[in-house]
């Protein structure tokens, strides 16, 4: 179980916006990312809970695709559906 929590937790990362940039932070270390890098949101189910994914082009240090640790809040399903369609808004700004 310890082990397969600490593969699965390199993938998680915290987001934040500033501005016009993504503040991307694994806990150790972050980094700022155009909000025009944004291709894609993706919501994931899995046994009651939901996990948000966004993709960027050209990748990220983390790599292109991350996974969004979210909030308490966020588990008020009204809430998580106004991020994501604020995030997919995003890029068709773009």
């Amino acid at each position: 179980m310890v082990v397969y929590l600490i593969i699965h937790s390199r993938l998680i990362k915290v987001v934040t916006i500033d501005g016009d940039h993504f503040i991307l932070s694994n806990g150790f270390t972050q980094h700022r990312v155009p909000i025009f890098h944004l291709v894609s949101v993706t919501v994931r189910s899995y046994r009651g809970s939901k996990t948000l994914f966004i993709e960027f082009d050209p990748p990220t240090p983390f790599g292109n695709r991350v996974c969004i640790v979210t909030p308490m809040e966020f588990f008020s399903h009204e809430y998580f559906d106004k991020v994501v369609a604020f995030l997919r808004s995003l890029i068709r700004k773009r």
